[in-house]
């Protein structure tokens, strides 16, 4: 889509008026707001300032030619402008006066994760390697397109952290071209004009003579570079150690964060080397002659060649044996394979980047008013689930966290998974091989380095060719929804009058808000507190899972995202399950966000604090949730009450009406009217603090 002309109302509208709440940022040039503008999504303003007209004037109009020209995935987006002048009247002197103001405006798409300046950290902390390698790898090729990829160079002349947003992937895109300069065929001159750009990352020939070239980029690109690997304060301590000691320090950091207890030495020894590489580059970019920099050309060879060697070390180390039975496209059962002394899991030698980490990780903010369970003991106990044919085996003594084990050691311990030891019977009762394989893979690499009280954990797996199992803790009291109806319960939101007083065991006020706290502090620890932001796209009361104290654990990681490609008759009622709690947005496009998981905890919240299981229903334009509807319906007749499990009614009724009102914020379809899970549970905490 084209950049297109935007009147001042419209951007008035968008940002609440420009106001303070909504500014993301602010320069020497004006401020940047987020504008929620329903038809392109969220879009952030620049709006410049209004003093020094000619000059704004001429900013205004360069940077508007610049953007114009720019297109590419590591360039931020340019999607419209605004050029307007208005007659206003002011007092002066006693009396009325007339004068003109005028408004410059440029807008770009909304970069959700910010600069990258906001994230930068020292090895032992913050983003794990693979994704400062993928920012570092992405500012190159952005870099690349700037200096390559017009018949006339374009230099960018103030690269730095503040200048290189992130979206919700984490991708890099460079912004701010109020200072890039077009140059022709000569590649180095000499600007009469001085280049507003930012001490620390100016390149010494500019400083001292004016020069300005490529190389001037390439120097602000390996301060950026070494800010990214060794944390905001690297390029400080470069300059007060020698170059090898820097080196060793930043590589043996990353050598220590790097380790897992499944890679491969040849594996974790490519990535040593990568982290080493880029460093090498980073210092190179900051030669002090210009002369002795590489060009971003060579950059991005180098780079690419350290790619190639941790792929073909991750090819070589593939298990040599065929992994699973190549005569058929569905795996067998895991009971019917003999029980043997397993291979290491071919996946599992791979390059496992920086997703468990020997630095402390600080507590999560909001922690859930419940006091955290202690310890586990020495000895754990443990649920085994077997993925082909996911059933939940209760295991006795089962010792260790996130070690492997032989089957013949779980065989033992479930006594040859008799149905006697059956806990639950899950949805997938078959799964093709390469999509099992690789959930296989995918929960072991995300519940491996999770650590937080609500969230289940993973204690070991196996792998054996057709054996895939997964071991877990074990916890005594099963599900929320087998807490919430009873197994096979049914209830809907035309039949609420099955919540009725005496209908066995009743959750009361007190353990369902404190259940709530405990899912909304898992999500949050999910979705801001892990290495990479890790959504959940599967929150039902299915995937919670409560402890002896009613302290819930989220569950269900991993296979949600092979649905599609492994649907039996009882995998596709899963599916229709899921998605009474998915957005509109995710069950149309088959993505997911943040967004996406706050939805379903909010259908989740409405299902807990109502006893009504949620229901898709068809209308004209689509479907809706009978649950949400309900609860909409009651608000909007002033009486929210009326919506909660009549049993729940009394002592704490305030509370409860505040819960339904988050939970409502929660399931709002409108771009941006949707609370992140932080503002969520700090909002629930808050209720009982009143």
């Amino acid at each position: 889509m084209e950049p297109t002309s935007m009147p001042l109302k419209l951007l008035e509208k968008i940002t609440n008026n420009f106001s303070e709440e909504r500014v993301l940022g602010h320069g020497a040039y004006g401020k940047v707001y987020r504008g929620v503008h329903d038809d392109r999504g969220d879009i952030a303003v620049k709006l410049l300032h209004n003093s020094m007209q000619t000059i704004d004037d001429k900013q205004f109009i360069h940077e508007f030619d610049n953007l114009m020209m720019l297109k590419h995935p590591n360039i931020v987006r340019f999607v419209g402008y605004c050029y307007e002048t208005q007659r206003q009247h002011i007092q002066f002197e006693g009396r009325v006066v007339f004068g003109e103001t005028t408004y410059k405006a440029l807008c770009f798409e909304y970069m959700p994760k910010g600069s990258l300046q906001k994230h930068l950290s020292d090895e032992c902390n913050g983003l794990d390697w693979q994704t400062r390698y993928n920012i570092i790898k992405g500012a190159c090729e952005g870099l690349k397109y700037l200096h390559e990829g017009f018949e006339k160079p374009f230099y960018h002349l103030d690269l730095k952290p503040d200048n290189i947003l992130l979206d919700e992937n984490m991708t890099p895109k460079l912004a701010d071209f109020g200072l890039s300069k077009l140059v022709g065929e000569e590649q180095t001159r000499i600007t009469q004009s001085p280049i507003a750009g930012t001490l620390g990352y100016m390149a010494p020939e500019y400083l001292s003579e004016s020069k300005v070239s490529k190389k001037l980029d390439i120097f602000s690109l390996g301060v950026v570079m070494t800010k990214i690997i060794a944390g905001p304060n690297g390029q400080t301590m470069y300059a007060e150690i020698p170059y090898k000691q820097f080196l060793d320090q930043v590589q043996g950091n990353w050598r220590k964060r790097l380790q897992t207890p499944w890679s491969s030495p040849e594996s974790l020894e490519a990535l040593y080397q990568q982290v080493k590489r880029c460093t090498e580059i980073a210092l190179t970019c900051m030669e002090i002659d210009r002369h002795k920099r590489p060009s971003i050309v060579d950059i991005i060879h180098d780079l690419d060649q350290t790619e190639k060697n941790i792929e073909n070390i991750n090819s070589y180390e593939q298990d040599p044996s065929p992994p699973l039975d190549s005569s058929s496209n569905v795996v067998e059962p895991v009971a019917s394979a003999p029980p043997t002394t397993p291979s290491p899991p071919p996946f599992l030698t791979q390059s496992y980047i920086g997703s468990s980490t020997p630095c402390p990780r600080p507590p999560p903010k909001n922690s859930p008013v419940m006091t955290p369970p202690p310890p586990p003991p020495p000895v754990p106990r443990g649920g085994i689930m077997e993925l082909f044919g996911t059933f939940m085996h209760r295991k006795a003594k089962i010792s260790g966290h996130g070690q492997r084990f032989t089957y013949n050691e779980l065989a033992s311990a479930t006594h040859d998974f008799s149905k006697t030891q059956k806990l639950e019977e899950g949805a997938f009762w078959t799964v093709y091989k390469d999509e099992a394989r690789e959930a296989f893979k995918n929960e072991i690499d995300i519940m491996s380095p999770l650590n937080h009280h609500n969230i289940i954990r993973l204690v070991g797996w196996c792998d054996k060719r057709n054996n895939l199992l997964l071991v877990y803790e074990l916890l005594e009291d099963r599900n929320l929804e087998a807490h919430l109806y009873g197994h096979g319960a049914h209830m809907d939101a035309e039949h609420s009058s099955a919540r009725s007083p005496g209908s066995g065991f009743v959750l009361d006020w007190r353990k369902r808000y404190n259940i709530l706290i405990g899912i909304a502090s898992g999500l949050e620890y999910l979705h801001t507190k892990c290495m990479k932001c890790i959504l959940h796209r599967d929150i039902k009361p299915e995937n919670v899972m409560l402890d002896s104290g009613f302290n819930a654990k989220l569950c269900g990681f991993g296979l949600v995202m092979q649905l599609n490609h492994a649907m039996t008759s009882r995998s596709m009622d899963n599916i229709i399950k899921s998605q009474v709690y998915m957005d509109p947005a995710y069950r149309q496009n088959v993505g997911g966000n943040r967004e996406s998981d706050v939805y379903s905890f909010g259908v989740l919240l409405l299902e807990v604090i109502c006893g009504v299981k949620p229901k898709l229903t068809s209308i004209d334009k689509g479907t809706k949730n009978s649950l949400v509807e309900m609860v909409r319906e009651c608000q909007e007749r002033d009486a929210i009450l009326d919506a909660a499990d009549q049993r729940l009614r009394g002592e704490f009724d305030e509370e409860i009406k505040g819960v339904l009102f988050i939970g409502l914020r929660c399931v709002e379809t409108r771009h941006g009217d949707c609370p992140t899970i932080e503002i969520v549970l700090d909002r629930l905490v808050s209720l009982t603090a009143k």
